[in-house]
């Protein structure tokens, strides 16, 4: 989970677990202190904002307009030349943006599945990720399955589940899920481990070595594919608004075989008996550790395999993969396996002070545009360019002051670098978070305004109209899909590179397939094992362990004016994104829309839209609010998002590290002013400031004089604190 150009604090690597699983692993020993603490209150540095959870419909807050409705009415989404694109459609390739749902948030009565589904498609999310809705809620109840048969399925909560399924399909939206994530059956339902498991990772560990957890999953997932939908008629196998599928949520075979010392001793055994049947006799220590990533690969393809054959078996046809979550040789290689490739990455998560306390929390203030990565550099090798790419969680963690720059830089990076989705995590993890404004948590939207108005721009900037790639240069990372050798894929310069051009991986076993699969004029990335001789042949070759990697990798692409060294700017060769990490600046520019993100004191002038910034760091942005371009619309969203905090949020020092106190109502936003000019079609432009639910709260002095728009933006407001405005003639 990260990021190349980057707000970098803590990235969990593809390796990662779920947020609230990480928390429990991660431990600092530094204390905190009340001493010079500081606390979010009402003045002059935050003033409160009035947060609705629901916009008005045509409001300019509401994108649903940008749906398709109903989902699936072209039918169910295909991959086809490493994509996903309508059967009905074919030669468009799709883009998919959403967020996760948790818990018991997948299951709101029927009154409210349908007000939810329309708050998603208010942000223009076409996706929906079901997530930790098999297993119990906060309260420890089941929710999918019955209490004393978790492979059962509880018909009162499939009931709202299947409602809440028709509602998205009809407002356009698609959905996704894991086949296990966190389900843990009662005491005494296997014999390999009779009691009541203590985490979800055991499981995890389990279905890969023991027929008898496989089968209970198996059982349970039959229940689930082949249950009828009395809202859609449907299975949901057969629902073309499924998309994909995951196996095992983040269960990665050489992470979760340690989870559980019982488990682990397993598998020490299973692999006593592998040394001997292959007849490898006391191996030194190296060898030996060797040898082991050798039969976890071996155990693991072994059960994927079967795993997919009973699922096409079942009738099941969409794509199917697994989270291997670290980008490595042997990922790359069982990924190889799979119909697509699914990744997490999070930056800036917070670090538990003292374990095993909620808080304080201790979190690192920093915007990622001033680090040497822009999006964390084990992120893109991750494509694997034959199939599609999907990142399905993914986030900035609150209270980072920088968040809401976020959804810009992750989805016009993600643009360029073509991924097929980005799914938030996440929009709420309880029916009480859906259902009114709630004081702050660490990742959900419902908490948080900056998130509000971000992941609408985020949205907008990677479906609309959208970045894509115009350089010839695409740079590959070659590995032996049959090669034994192990080791990263992954450095930090490939970060700085990710924002230049597109960067991916091709897994291919003979010369004959990497003649077939690679790209014309591809430079060859030299990972520093596994990197098939033959490979050097057919393109320029740089070592992406060379100190002197990202100079190398451009000359070899002669993209060398893409990047100043002196002013350490990035451009790619179309400008349609730009990054200065002295400053901190960071522009994306597509025809529909643009964002540009400024520290106070700096003016940067794009391709429609101008800022002048005068006050406090702002992501700016502005939308179309038809098919239109920005330069012929005749509506647009202005946003100039800035921090959010919670009143009475604590922290023990004015720069904000440790957080010892989320907080209460109201939401506090702090200032911001800026001077902004757009470029439009002629006519009577009006600018309105409007609230988070759409009003307008009042008209706003503006000149429009030579196609350009003028105006001046201010959060702090008489009338109000806000982050938008509604622009149109």
């Amino acid at each position: 989970m990260k990021h190349a150009f980057l707000l970098f604090t803590l990235v969990l690597p593809l390796f990662a677990q779920s947020p609230f699983e990480q928390a429990d692993d991660i431990r600092d020993e530094k204390k905190s202190s009340s001493k010079d603490s500081y606390v979010i209150t009402p003045g002059k540095e935050w003033q409160p904002i009035d947060y609705s959870l629901d916009v008005r419909e045509n409001s300019a807050l509401d994108f649903s307009w940008r749906l398709d409705k109903p989902a699936g009415k072209y039918g169910r989404p295909i991959m086809k030349n490493g994509h996903f694109e309508f059967p009905k459609v074919p030669g468009k390739p799709l883009r998919f943006y959403g967020t996760n749902l948790c818990f018991d948030a997948c299951y709101p009565e029927h009154k409210d599945a349908k007000r939810l589904a329309q708050r998603m498609a208010s942000f223009g999310f076409n996706i929906i990720r079901f997530h930790h809705h098999d297993g119990f809620n906060r309260n420890g109840n089941d929710m999918m399955t019955d209490t004393k048969d978790s492979t059962r399925l509880n018909p009162d909560a499939m009931d709202k589940l299947d409602y809440l399924y028709y509602c998205l399909k009809q407002q356009g939206i698609y959905f996704t899920t894991d086949l296990y994530i966190s389900r843990r059956p009662p005491a005494g339902t296997f014999k390999v481990y009779p009691k009541r498991m203590g985490k979800h990772t055991t499981y995890k560990a389990l279905f890969w070595i023991s027929d008898e957890v496989y089968d209970n999953w198996l059982k349970h997932v039959t229940a689930r594919l082949t249950h009828v939908n009395p809202y859609t008629n449907n299975t949901l196998k057969d629902d073309p608004a499924l998309l994909c599928v995951n196996l095992i949520n983040e269960g990665n075979i050489y992470l979760v075989y340690k989870s559980d010392p019982i488990v682990k001793e397993m598998y020490e055994k299973l692999f006593q008996d592998w040394l001997k049947k292959k007849q490898h006799n006391s191996p030194n220590q190296e060898k030996r550790k060797q040898l082991f990533n050798v039969f976890l690969k071996e155990t693991y393809l072994k059960r994927i395999r079967r795993a997919v054959a009973d699922l096409r078996k079942l009738g099941l046809t969409v794509p199917i993969s697994e989270q291997i979550m670290a980008i490595d040789i042997r990922s790359h290689q069982i990924l190889n396996h799979l119909d697509y490739v699914e990744i997490h990455f999070y930056l800036c998560l917070n670090k538990m002070v003292n374990k095993p306390n909620p808080m304080p929390i201790k979190l690192k203030q920093t915007t990622q545009l001033t680090t040497p990565w822009l999006l964390h550099y084990g992120l893109f090798p991750g494509h694997q360019l034959d199939r599609p790419f999907n990142i399905t969680e993914w986030e900035f963690s609150k209270p980072n002051n920088f968040r809401a720059e976020g959804p810009s830089i992750t989805s016009a990076i993600g643009s360029l670098q073509d991924c097929d989705a980005l799914v938030q995590f996440t929009y709420a993890e309880s029916i009480a978070d859906i259902l009114q404004p709630s004081p702050p948590k660490n990742l959900e939207i419902t908490h948080d305004p900056t998130r509000h108005f971000s992941h609408r721009l985020g949205s907008a900037l990677f479906l609309g109209q959208g970045i894509h790639s115009t350089s010839h240069t695409k740079f590959v990372e070659v590995i032996e899909r049959d090669s034994d050798s192990n080791g990263p894929c992954s450095f930090p310069s490939l970060g700085e590179l990710a924002a230049v051009a597109p960067i991916g991986s091709l897994v291919v076993s003979s010369e004959a397939e990497l003649k077939q699969k690679l790209p014309s004029n591809a430079v060859l990335l030299q990972p520093p094992n596994g990197f098939p001789q033959y490979a050097k042949k057919y393109g320029k070759v740089v070592p992406i362990d060379d100190p002197d990697f990202l100079q190398k990798a451009l000359a070899a692409a002669q993209l060398q004016e893409c990047y100043n060294p002196k002013s350490q700017t990035f451009r790619t060769p179309d400008g349609t994104i730009e990054h200065n990490r002295s400053k901190g600046i960071f522009r994306a520019t597509a025809p529909d829309c643009e964002t540009i993100i400024l520290p106070a004191g700096e003016t940067l002038q794009g391709q429609f839209l101008t800022v002048a910034n005068q006050k406090g760091r702002g992501v700016f942005g502005a939308i179309s609010r038809s098919q239109d371009a920005l330069d012929k619309t005749s509506r647009v969203l202005l946003l100039h998002i800035t921090n959010s905090q919670a009143t009475k949020a604590k922290f023990a020092s004015p720069k904000m590290e440790i957080c010892e106190e989320w907080g209460t109502l109201p939401f506090l936003v702090s200032d911001g002013q800026a001077d902004v000019s757009l470029k439009l079609a002629p006519g009577s432009w009006k600018v309105w400031a409007i609230d988070t639910s759409g009003k307008r709260l009042a008209e706003i002095p503006a000149t429009y004089q030579n196609g350009t728009l003028r105006f001046r933006t201010s959060v702090f407001n008489k009338f109000g604190s806000v982050f938008a405005y509604e622009l149109a003639k």
